[in-house]
């Protein structure tokens, strides 16, 4: 059983906030939407598709695989 992807998010705030010092960013000309409430909903929506959308894939592609049939190259549904 394959346990269940949850992009760790709170790492990426504390990350964002405390290291890579994200209210000087939003300070800077240019960078006022960065502020750390912005940044964290985006940082969720993105979570949201990878777990959603990205990871029920990858979960398909790691079971089906690809195939390869006289020199052509098959992949699962989903995947282009």
């Amino acid at each position: 059983m394959m346990s269940e992807y949850r992009a760790p998010t709170d790492d990426m705030l504390f990350v964002l906030e405390h290291i890579a010092d994200l209210s000087e960013l939003a300070n800077r000309a240019g960078y006022e939407h960065a502020d750390l409430e912005t940044v964290e909903g985006v940082l969720e929506e993105a979570a949201r598709f990878m777990e959603e959308q990205l990871v029920p894939l990858n979960r398909k592609g790691d079971e089906e695989g690809l195939v390869v049939e006289n020199g052509q190259i098959f992949h699962p549904d989903g995947f282009s």
